[in-house]
């Protein structure tokens, strides 16, 4: 048989394999050992007898028999080693995992490229360490593929761990959930790193309902092999469980895994009962009474059922603090206060109490008290205070003889008084009693409170009306605490002082507030409190220091809290109707005097505000992208133009203030009219709104638009008060709508 040389060379020199091999196809083995001597042989052969014919040294020779029995043999399938099994199977699952590479490279180039970087990476630290960083980059087949290879004769747990991470953190709960059952198929075994990871990543999924699912399906899973093998769930996937169960609102799942909890893996800390306390407030502050769905009475049971089972966890927690074997911190102590927080006054009346029972924090009975004890004896490091030595009143020192046996609060409490020295050697008995109760009397000590204590009780004082002593808390708090209050106590504050209608301490408490915390919401609540404040003669004055506040801290002044300013200037008259009963005239001129003062101090903020439509800090490409940008801030100061229209016509019509000061608001209200209605022009050009659903009505009734004509028009009124009529005498004819839409249309053309 005759075999071209060319034809072999071609199917064993240019080796295109493929990829992916697999044991079934592999290149010819030829041994060019053998075939060395035989074109050495035809070369020699063809040097010899050239004769003119040198074409012939590049023609192929024919193959020998032994060359062919050679290559024959090389074809047939052979027994091949452990290592090349598992490397012809690892190629194999790559290529039919193809579809995982994402980013859309060529296998071959990713091949080329994870070979050469297992070259040199040998270590599991070295492998993850890269790994990270390739997936930090967004190589996700390049990480993929790289890990994959190494898992043939490498533990890389830590590799799949950021793996699994990624994916999690992509969002993709069930690519996370394949690639770790796909981890264990290659023999890697999974950690408690990698069960974290993935249980923290359930909690964190856009699809609670589904990562309830997962988590609590592993879960048990994990509880059940933790017989046959050594691994066992501990306290931190139990608590990651939980926070996924509370996620999403399933709180029989939670119990449920909360009754796994033991004393030795799964000891319950203080991070678990959190975790339980704020699904069950956040089961109660979801719900919203909604016609056909909730009452009000509906939601009261719901929470009094949430309180219980609170009650019941807090008091197991107790006694594992006073055991020593819990550690108490301020976020398990806010999550039972806020959950109290939903009931009703007694639940709310107990925050006190608990804070008082775990926190050391005085009543409000006895917050007077304790501040008018630490005016005597500051703090260490305070700044107020006096002397040790003052003397105080008779009352005083019966309220100082009655807390004599009161423990003192704060943290000079928990300094301890040092034992002198001792004149002989305590015996080792009393030295191990010493350290065991001061290792139980370290673990049960009282936690410090801080920003998020000061909220909740803020928050009870307002749902308890207590809000008097709102600022002693403040005070005290900075004072034996020295809490650095936040944005929230800032808010918290606010909303507490508005409650019990305090506009003159919101406007300090406003005027103290640092910069960073001011916004326009923070004016509103503050100009709402004194609105509310009727009944205190200064509260106007209050609410003008509040704008004043206002206009020099925000670089724009805000439209609603301008019209909350007038409407406070015109609501609070409680020293002229004081004043009315003796003289009534006078009484008459202080009003109006008052409501010139608000028009006139918003007088030139509402010119800032209106040329910031002219000049805006961010340029438009065009009008009517300029004009799409500011329009509902054209409309809310076309409503406080509107609002110091109506407050001008008060105070001109029923001639409140002197002429001279009449004509100048005269002459404003001249402004502000032309204003809207170049605002009204500039923001419907087809009309106000309204005006053409009224036509359309008006012409379902068989009437014609409003013609222009005087003549005209009186025939159009007279037609439309004919048509008013015969609508109002037979019913059915018109709907409700139209004739109030022509009695509308009927007044606006009376007016003309």
């Amino acid at each position: 048989m005759y075999i071209c040389r060319a034809c072999l060379q071609r199917l064993n020199g240019v080796r295109t394999r493929s990829t992916f091999e697999t044991r079934l196809l592999r290149p010819l083995q030829i041994n060019t050992s053998l075939l060395a001597g035989q074109r050495l042989l035809a070369t020699s052969t063809s040097t010899q007898f050239s004769g003119g014919k040198a074409h012939l040294e590049s023609r192929p020779q024919p193959l020998s028999l032994e060359e062919i029995r050679e290559a024959l043999e090389a074809r047939r399938p052979q027994k091949v080693s452990d290592d090349e099994a598992a490397d012809d199977e690892e190629d194999l699952d790559a290529e039919e995992s193809a579809q995982d590479f994402k980013s859309g490279a060529s296998e071959k180039q990713l091949n080329f490229v994870v070979k050469k970087h297992l070259q040199y990476l040998k270590e599991p630290f070295e492998i993850g360490n890269h790994v990270r960083a390739t997936l930090d980059k967004g190589r996700w087949d390049e990480a993929l593929l790289l890990v994959r290879r190494a898992s043939v004769n490498t533990k890389v747990e830590v590799s799949w761990n950021y793996l699994i991470d990624y994916q999690l953190k992509q969002g993709q709960l069930n690519a996370a959930i394949k690639l770790y059952n796909e981890m264990k198929k290659r023999g890697q075994q999974p950690n408690a790193r990698t069960y974290t990871i993935i249980f923290s990543g359930c909690a964190e999924s856009v699809h609670p309902k589904l990562a309830v699912s997962h988590a609590t399906k592993l879960y048990n899973a994990l509880l059940k092999k933790a017989v046959k093998t050594s691994f066992e769930p501990n306290t931190i996937h139990m608590n990651a469980v939980l926070g996924v169960c509370g996620r999403a609102n399933d709180l029989d799942s939670m119990f449920t895994i909360l009754a796994t909890a033991d004393n030795k893996h799964r000891a319950p800390d203080s991070l678990t009962f959190t975790i339980v306390l704020n699904a069950l407030r956040h089961q109660v502050s979801t719900v919203e009474p909604r016609m056909g769905q909730f009452t009000e009475l509906e939601k009261a049971n719901l929470a009094q059922e949430s309180i219980q089972k609170a009650q019941s966890l807090w008091t197991d927690a107790l006694a594992l603090w006073r055991a020593g074997k819990l550690l108490m911190d301020e976020r398990l102590v806010v999550a039972m206060g806020q959950v109290l927080a939903t009931g009703g006054y007694k639940d709310n009346e107990n925050i006190f109490h608990l804070l008082q029972q775990v926190m050391q924090i005085p009543t409000p009975e006895r917050i007077t008290r304790r501040l008018r004890r630490l005016a005597k004896h500051p703090v260490p490091g305070g700044e107020e205070g006096a002397e040790d030595g003052a003397e105080g009143t008779a009352e005083e020192a019966a309220e100082n003889e009655a807390e004599e046996d009161e423990p003192d609060y704060g943290p000079e409490a928990f300094q301890k008084e040092e034992p002198g020295e001792l004149s002989y050697p305590a015996p080792p008995h009393a030295i191990a009693r010493a350290r065991k109760w001061l290792a139980f009397e370290r673990a049960g000590q009282f936690p410090l409170p801080h920003e998020k204590t000061l909220s909740l009780v803020l928050k009870a004082l307002e749902n308890t009306k207590k809000t008097t002593y709102a600022p002693k808390y403040w005070e005290y708090f900075q004072k034996v605490y020295k809490v650095k209050p936040d944005k929230d106590n800032w808010a918290h504050y606010l909303v507490t002082l508005r409650r019990g209608h305090a506009s003159t301490q919101a406007a300090a408490v406003i005027g103290a507030m640092p910069q960073e915390f001011l916004a326009p919401i923070t004016f509103r609540v503050g100009l709402k409190t004194c609105i509310d404040d009727r009944l205190n003669t200064k509260s106007f004055n209050a609410a003008l220091k509040i704008f004043n506040t206002m206009c020099a801290k925000l670089r724009y002044p805000d439209p609603l809290s301008m019209r909350l300013f007038l409407h406070a200037a015109r609501n609070n008259d409680k020293a002229f109707v004081q004043m009315e009963k003796k003289d009534p005239e006078a009484a008459n001129q202080a009003r109006g005097e008052q409501l010139a003062v608000a028009i006139g101090r918003t007088w030139r903020p509402f010119q800032i505000l209106v040329r910031s439509f002219s000049y805006p800090e961010k340029p438009s490409h065009s009008p009517e992208e300029a004009l799409k940008k500011s329009r509902d801030a054209m409309q809310e100061a076309m409503a406080t133009a509107r609002n110091m229209i109506s407050l001008i016509d008060i105070v001109c019509n029923e001639q409140m203030v002197k002429p001279t000061i009449t004509k100048d608001l005269w002459n404003k209200r001249k402004f502000l009219n032309l204003l809207v209605e170049q605002y009204v022009a500039k923001l419907y050009p087809q009309g106000p709104p309204g005006t053409k659903q009224k036509i359309d009505d008006l012409r379902q009734a068989g009437l014609a638009a409003p013609p222009t004509d005087p003549d005209a028009h009186r025939k159009f009124t007279d037609h439309l008060q004919a048509a008013l009529r015969k609508a109002e005498g037979q019913d059915g004819q018109y709907d409700e709508k139209v004739v109030k839409s022509l009695k509308d249309l009927a007044d606006v053309k009376q007016s003309l």
